[in-house]
C-alpha cells in the first residue's frame, strides 16, 4: 500500500471529535420468547416499535441462531470481502 497524497489529509483541527459510544441503554430484544410462546409476537413487535422510535436502533439477543451456523456465516462473510 502506498502513501496517501497529502491532499486527502484533513488538518486535525478540522477532523470530528469522536467520542466513544456507552452500550448502556441500547435497547435488547430477546426474541427467546417466539420458541416458547408464540403468542409473544405481539410483545415483540410492541418492544421492537418503541426501541426504534426512542433509539433509532436494538440489539437482538438469543435470536435462537445456533453458534455453530453463526460461525459458518461470519466465516462465509469473510471470505467473501477479503
Amino acid at each position: 500500500m502506498g502513501e496517501v497524497d497529502p491532499a486527502f489529509i484533513q488538518d486535525l483541527e478540522h477532523r470530528p471529535k469522536l467520542s466513544p459510544i456507552e452500550s448502556e441503554g441500547m435497547p435488547l430484544i430477546d426474541l427467546s420468547p417466539l420458541t416458547n410462546a408464540p403468542d409473544a409476537i405481539e410483545g415483540l413487535v410492541s418492544e421492537i416499535r418503541d426501541s426504534c422510535k426512542k433509539q433509532g436502533f436494538f440489539q437482538v439477543i438469543s435470536r435462537g441462531v445456533p453458534l455453530e451456523q453463526r460461525q459458518k456465516t461470519e466465516d462465509t462473510s469473510r471470505r467473501f470481502f477479503t
